[in-house]
């Protein structure tokens, strides 16, 4: 049925129902009465859903159960991405020497997502406490070299080695915290900001990695 679909093509795109209902523009309580079959979306949402999962009406609405897997298997496919790690900090992460890149990772990206770019680090020390990242999580990343809103981002600090920084706005200034608690923040006025800080990417998600038992 079309609401176990749903339900399986987003699960492929390791999505909540938060976000899909978000990223469609319904509300959440709306996509789970169509995931549980207790409702049957309209034929504009169902424009919306097939655009989504990049399949057609009549594949999202088939009665096949056997469609289902096969849809959702050409889904991940062609959202699954490959997606450099590093274990060190290097300028321009992006573009930097593959013999810095230390293995690769796939990924399941949402459609939006698709055409930008994203790499992983391993928090190599205990130094991002402040930020409740810890040692060895992965920390993915986007490539951004202009941010705008509150966020925590990787970034040059006048062409010093890159480091990890919470970052704030207000109406003139770029505000970086101090990697220290109660440490002064670092207030730049916004006309001076790209003179003095270059963007690097900013952070999308952390992965917690549990450490290995010796048992």
């Amino acid at each position: 049925m079309l609401g176990n679909k749903v339900k399986v093509l987003r699960g492929e795109l390791d999505l909540t129902r938060k976000e899909l209902a978000k990223d469609l523009n319904i509300s959440y309580q709306t996509l789970s009465k169509y995931e549980t079959n207790e409702r049957e979306p309209n034929i504009d949402t169902l424009k919306k859903l097939a655009d989504y999962f990049n399949v057609s009406i009549d594949e999202l609405v088939s009665r096949n159960s056997s469609d289902s897997t096969t849809n959702s298997t050409a889904i991940k496919a062609e959202n699954e991405h490959s997606v450099p790690v590093y274990q060190k900090l290097y300028p321009n992460m992006e573009t930097s020497s593959p013999e810095h890149i230390a293995w690769y990772e796939h990924i399941l990206l949402r459609p939006e997502d698709r055409e930008k770019h994203f790499f992983y680090y391993i928090a190599e020390d205990m130094s991002l406490q402040g930020l409740r990242i810890e040692q060895n999580d992965k920390l993915l990343f986007e490539s951004a070299s202009h941010i705008e809103e509150d966020c925590i981002a990787l970034l040059q600090i006048n062409r010093a080695v890159p480091c990890i920084r919470a970052v704030c706005f207000d109406a003139a200034h770029l505000i970086v915290m101090a990697a220290v608690p109660y440490a002064k923040p670092l207030v730049i006025a916004k006309k001076d900001a790209e003179k003095q800080v270059k963007f690097l990417g900013k952070l999308r998600r952390v992965e917690f990695i549990p450490a290995l038992s010796n048992s």
